[in-house]
């Protein structure tokens, strides 16, 4: 299966990355082996159509009636500390990927965000881990693990699709979103 990959800019594993945000790429992966620049090329396809078929990979991959199964616990199940927060994750696919395409980490943050009430947050302490917090508990979060954040490092943020480690400005009043259901977003893809 073709999917995606999300890393540090320093990690090594990726060999044809995405650039994400100043700090967080896209790999592409398939078969758990990263592809090259000349795999791509090979398949016949560009860089950019190999990531979107992998967003596309991904979605239809967790695809349950009626929509994308998003599987949550809350984080203290794994942490064994009582902490804010979800701890995130898919049957065919690492949950941390879900932030390195637009069409992804769209899905995966508006139904967390219906699911909490609020805006979230990301965390990704390991390439296989995702959490998501209220973006009004990071601290508390923080202070309840004992070991710091080490893929991410902080708090990664929803902004238009990609992953930003900056928090998103205070609006005063934040424009309304419209809710559509998943089979009009997949057809409006």
């Amino acid at each position: 299966m073709l999917r995606l990959h999300l890393e540090s800019c320093d990690s090594p594993s990726a060999r044809a990355p995405i650039a994400l945000s100043a700090t967080l790429r896209a790999g592409l992966v398939i078969n758990e082996a990263p592809l090259s620049y000349d795999q791509i090329s090979a398949m016949g396809l560009s860089l950019r159509q190999v990531w979107n078929r992998a967003a596309d990979s991904m979605i239809a991959a967790e695809l349950e009636s009626p929509g994308v199964a998003v599987r949550t616990r809350p984080s203290r199940v794994l942490t064994g500390v009582d902490s804010p927060g979800l701890q995130v994750a898919f049957r065919h696919s690492p949950a941390p990927a879900w932030l390195a395409h637009p069409r992804t980490f769209s899905v995966l943050h508006y139904h967390l965000c219906d699911l909490a009430g609020m805006d979230v947050c990301y965390f990704a302490p390991t390439s296989l881990v995702l959490f998501a917090v209220g973006t009004h508990s990071v601290h508390r979060l923080m202070q309840c693990w004992s070991q710091p954040v080490e893929l991410v490092g902080s708090a990664v943020y929803f902004a238009q699709g990609f992953p930003s480690e900056k928090p998103p400005c205070a609006v005063a009043e934040k424009p309304a979103v419209e809710k559509v259901s998943m089979q009009e977003f997949l057809r409006c893809s």
